[in-house]
């Protein structure tokens, strides 16, 4: 059996070899720029997370009265983490920590503390927290013990307070044994003072201001003015008496109510006295 040759010229083997070697050369150009890529990952990781550029330089507060400087921040920092994923990884040293969630932050808690505007200055390292806290427009003491207690408009407790005399805000005696939880409602219906604080500016104006204004029982939802002259008016929690200003003129043209026990306005659209 007779060979038959071929032959190849050698141009062509020269091509089949470097065919042969490219994949290879590729495959290692693509890790040595995976590894590059990599590390400058890494390096922008390090500068966002840890390098001092992004540290806080400085935090002010402001605004703030009844709480401190650290509870602000705190609290501040603990709505800014709840809000985003990213937050509690950077920490509340980081400027970007801060620069998250701009503008105004609202709390129930803690009671004394309303809501807090939050400003960034990514570049000078700076963030100011002014803090706007709750006021207290009524104040609650129990007739057991010396406690008292600042309410806001709202009707919910924020803070215990010393007894206070000749306070020019509205203040209530409170006979019952309900316990009162700060930062609760210390009526279940939050309108309650309000319509309290209403009746009473209309008895001050015309001219029947109340010596003391008291609770007995919470479950009764009704309440009590008591008058310099001994004389009791009793309301309902639930409203405003109706025509309470024209009622209260026909009284004082007919020569006052010193001659009166009580005068009852605690059924609606009627009165009834003794």
């Amino acid at each position: 059996m007779k060979l038959k040759r071929t032959y190849i010229p050698q141009r062509n083997i020269l091509n089949y070899s470097v065919r042969e070697r490219e994949p290879k050369g590729r495959v290692k150009v693509l890790v040595i720029a995976l590894i590059v890529f990599l590390a400058l990952i890494g390096a922008a990781v390090y500068a966002v997370f840890r390098a001092d550029f992004f540290r806080v330089a400085s935090l002010e507060v402001s605004g703030n009265r009844f709480l401190d400087r650290d509870a602000i921040v705190d609290a501040a920092a603990e709505a800014i983490a709840e809000r985003s994923r990213v937050a509690p990884l950077l920490g509340r040293e980081h400027i970007l920590f801060w620069g998250l969630s701009p503008g105004k932050l609202s709390f129930s808690a803690p009671p004394e503390l309303a809501s807090v505007s939050v400003s960034t200055d990514i570049l000078g390292r700076g963030v100011k927290l002014s803090a706007e806290e709750r006021n207290i427009v009524h104040i609650v003491c129990k007739t057991a013990g010396s406690s008292c207690y600042g309410i806001t408009g709202d009707g919910l407790v924020f803070a215990e307070i010393p007894r206070v005399v000749g306070s020019l805000i509205l203040q209530i005696e409170d006979m019952s044994a309900e316990p009162v939880a700060i930062g609760e409602p210390y009526f279940k219906d939050t309108e309650f003072l309000a319509r309290v604080e209403e009746t009473t500016r209309i008895l001050e104006s015309k001219g029947f201001t109340p010596a003391l204004i008291r609770v007995r029982d919470h479950a009764l939802y009704e309440w009590e003015a008591l008058l310099p002259s001994g004389v009791a008016m009793y309301f309902s929690g639930s409203f405003v008496p109706k025509d309470l200003p024209l009622i209260l003129d026909e009284l004082r043209r007919n020569g006052g109510i010193n001659d009166f026990r009580y005068i009852d306005f605690r059924v609606e659209d009627k009165v009834f006295y003794q």
